[in-house]
């Protein structure tokens, strides 16, 4: 598997682990903070995730089969090897690593960015929607 792909998944896990943990530490659950005036910091526990990530068993082999899944389109296929197709996936893989982390440790994800006509996500949801974009983007025949 390309470095690049395994580095951005990493510090995508990373950030999204760290800013979970600092939200956590600082806001009770349901407590919002304003931060502009299209933006706040309000704490949820989503606890909405698929039937599957609520067995610990389940949620082992769902992430063995998006990191299998992952890997099998990396090495064996020619559609995501552009670099910026690389980071995508990387984007991806590291906030789905991060939610299902996080529903398999608190047994619900952790929501925290609100912008108040959408519902509330965190950072592994937008990396996964930008990185999914990012590597459609540049997929390569």
């Amino acid at each position: 598997m390309p470095l690049m792909l395994l580095g951005v998944a990493g510090f995508s896990f990373f950030l999204d682990q760290a800013t979970k943990r600092l939200v956590a530490r600082r806001l009770a659950a349901g407590q919002s903070v304003p931060l502009t005036s299209w933006l706040s910091i309000k704490r949820m526990n989503n606890t909405w995730g698929l039937p599957l990530l609520r067995n610990p068993r389940g949620q082992i082999m769902l992430l063995a089969a998006v990191v299998g899944g992952v890997c099998l389109l990396v090495w064996q296929g020619l559609f995501f090897q552009r670099p910026a197709a690389q980071v995508g996936l990387g984007l991806a893989l590291g906030g789905a690593t991060g939610n299902v982390y996080d529903q398999f440790r608190r047994g619900a994800v952790l929501d925290f960015l609100d912008l108040g006509w959408w519902p509330v996500f965190n950072l592994a949801d937008a990396a996964i929607t930008m990185g999914v974009l990012t590597a459609l983007w540049f997929f390569s025949w």
